[in-house]
């Protein structure tokens, strides 16, 4: 219960940190002369956040729950056995997360490699009209555009870095705690096993396994956000380049 607790806080924190630097990331985006990028991934990476959070945390983290609650009837019953329901639960579990990885990092890159050609080549149209329609000072205010854009890159990437690292140091600390409750749950499961009845230190073991699946289940999160943050840098730097 409380590896599951801290799971379901460590999400939450995550998602509210998203949710409060992704407009920041798309005005620094649209600052930066990435329009169509920044139109298309706002709506995407909000309702991807959003839609993760809730499976993750109405879903995965029930499912898991229940998962150990079986095991441990499994294996505290002689006559009555379960296993094979638990570990179709686990394998439901493994599937969810690998499918909301594949399915959202997926959605993301597909317009990420095509938003980009599209800014690039409104930027290098406006910036050709400019130096050609504009007498006399139309290179320079071309290349103060782009000097101003650039800065604006720079700013945007160091963003991205700023926001990474706050979710690693979210993620941190609760990693470690669920990590080490499952450490002790696995060590305790060994060092009872020759000495008790096995049924008590296969109960444990399992609460170990379910651990693993909550520590699975963080880590998914964590990437998951930090993978949108990297797409949504490198649509951008990918538009500066072209321009």
């Amino acid at each position: 219960l409380i590896s599951m607790e801290i799971a379901q806080t460590t999400i939450d924190q995550m998602t509210m940190t998203m949710h409060a630097s992704v407009p920041v990331m798309i005005t620094l985006l649209i600052s930066t002369g990435n329009i169509t990028t920044g139109s298309i991934f706002h709506p995407l990476v909000i309702s991807s956040i959003q839609i993760a959070s809730v499976i993750l945390r109405n879903i995965v983290l029930p499912l898991v729950f229940f998962a150990s609650v079986l095991e441990i009837v499994s294996h505290m019953s002689e006559d009555f056995k379960i296993t094979k329901l638990v570990d179709l639960v686990y394998l439901t579990i493994k599937w969810v997360l690998r499918g909301i990885v594949v399915l959202f990092v997926g959605v993301m890159t597909m317009y990420g490699l095509t938003a980009p050609f599209v800014d690039g080549t409104v930027n290098k149209a406006a910036k050709s009209m400019m130096g050609t329609f504009v007498p006399v000072v139309g290179d320079a205010l071309s290349g103060t555009v782009d000097l101003v854009m650039n800065c604006g890159v720079i700013v945007k990437n160091s963003y991205t870095i700023g926001v990474i690292i706050l979710l690693l140091l979210i993620c941190a600390i609760p990693l470690i705690k669920v990590s080490l409750c499952m450490a002790v749950y696995q060590l305790t499961s060994a060092m009872m096993e020759p000495i008790s009845d096995k049924r008590i230190a296969q109960c444990i073991s399992g609460m170990g396994r379910a651990t693993g699946y909550l520590l699975a289940t963080l880590s998914t999160v964590m990437v998951l956000f930090i993978l949108n943050m990297l797409i949504l840098v490198g649509s951008s730097n990918i538009t500066t380049m072209m321009g």
